[in-house]
């Protein structure tokens, strides 16, 4: 019970944290709007608010399988100068630099964990009353507890979410630098460069065939099995995606495949989904100046595909995150959309405001007594390090 205890303290604090620290930012933003000063990203609040989100990840113990992983890489580079595995050369250098230089392995982590915030913070620097909600979303929402164990992807991930305001500028260079840039830390982010092809058209303006989409394809995803019939595709492209190690065994993937449990968890993503899409007209027209629609577009997408392989192996659900990062900002919209009109929205702002923070929470009471496949309870190294 204590763990939980201690959890529910720790993730709360941060959020509740970066929370605060996006508001000073925020008002910080407007003050200096309104007397004609240039803001510039460097702020106590924003220092702050990174610096906190890198110590509390750095720190953490216990974060998932390929985060052991990673520590056994950053170890043996440390010892022998180099990582067992022939990683993507950004991140090789960057863990070979730091082994080398003597750095404590959470100082390693929590760098990483500073990049990844660093990218999204860099992302919404021009719109900072996003940054109080965009903190709730990432730490309580769906992501956080992921980003660890995820390390290449998930930051190559946030590097993709700051392209994309490139591809409603239609500036190519740019969007391709940044993709190259990400597929120095996971090759499969390559595969996002079609998306600039995304049209700046609304193509997702009716709310039903949406949601009639959403629950055909939710259908389908009720029987993994339906990844047998393109297995031979399947395979391919996730070696091409950078799951070398994966690709060899996609019949295995398909026989361990699980339905998905749908509780309090599952039941939060999918109202929150059905929430936005619902009132996505007023977001569109609201935010109408904003990258808002792109955002939608990619959520819905990456969602839709979510519904495809909910009930597969979560191999075949990584390559998703690169589009579902976008219900950061989504959210993010949201909230700040309802809490500006609290007297006709007060109840519906607590409801997106509970569903969105509610992952997390949920995950550390879910997963508690589970030992070393506990994975969401907050450990910290210094006292659960018995290599």
């Amino acid at each position: 019970m204590f763990d939980i205890i201690q959890s529910l303290f720790v993730y709360i604090g941060l959020g509740l944290s970066l929370y605060l620290l996006g508001r000073v930012a925020s008002q910080r933003q407007i003050a200096n709007f309104q007397v004609g000063h240039r803001l510039t990203f460097w702020n106590w609040e924003i220092v702050a608010s990174l610096a906190l989100f890198a110590l509390v990840s750095g720190v953490r113990w216990n974060v998932g399988v390929d985060h052991l992983s990673y520590l056994r890489e950053y170890l043996h580079a440390q010892a022998y100068g180099t990582t067992i595995k022939d990683f993507e050369i950004g991140f090789k250098l960057l863990t070979q630099g730091m082994a080398l230089l003597g750095f404590h392995y959470a100082f390693y982590f929590g760098l990483l964990a500073f990049l990844q915030l660093f990218c999204i913070y860099q992302t919404f620097k021009d719109e900072r009353y996003l940054l109080p909600y965009v903190g709730l979303t990432v730490v309580l929402g769906f992501h956080y507890l992921s980003w660890m164990n995820g390390i290449r992807q998930m930051l190559a991930a946030t590097i993709f979410l700051f392209s994309i305001q490139f591809i409603v500028r239609r500036k190519l260079a740019p969007f391709v630098s940044m993709i190259v840039l990400a597929s120095l830390f996971h090759m499969s982010s390559l595969m996002l460069l079609p998306l600039y092809l995304l049209p700046n058209k609304d193509f997702l303006n009716n709310r039903l065939l949406v949601a009639i989409a959403s629950v055909f394809f939710f259908y389908i995803g009720m029987d993994p099995n339906w990844i047998a019939l393109v297995e031979k595709y399947m395979s391919l492209v996730i070696g091409w995606l950078g799951y070398e190690g994966y690709s060899e065994n996609i019949s295995h993937f398909i026989e361990q495949s699980e339905g998905a449990s749908f509780g309090p968890r599952m039941f939060s993503i999918f109202l929150l989904y059905a929430l936005v899409i619902f009132y996505s007209p007023l977001l569109k027209k609201n935010f109408f100046n904003t990258n808002f629609i792109i955002y939608y577009k990619i959520y819905i997408i990456g969602f839709l595909l979510y519904c495809l392989f909910v009930n597969s192996h979560h191999i075949f659900l990584r390559p998703i995150t690169y589009l579902t990062i976008c219900s950061i900002p989504v959210i993010s919209y949201f909230l700040v959309y309802l809490s500006r009109r609290p007297k006709k929205y007060a109840a519906l702002f607590a409801i997106v405001l509970v569903l969105a923070c509610a992952y997390t929470p949920l995950s550390v009471v879910a997963d508690y007594g589970l030992g070393e496949r506990d994975y969401s309870n907050y450990r910290i190294f210094l006292f659960n390090d018995n290599r």
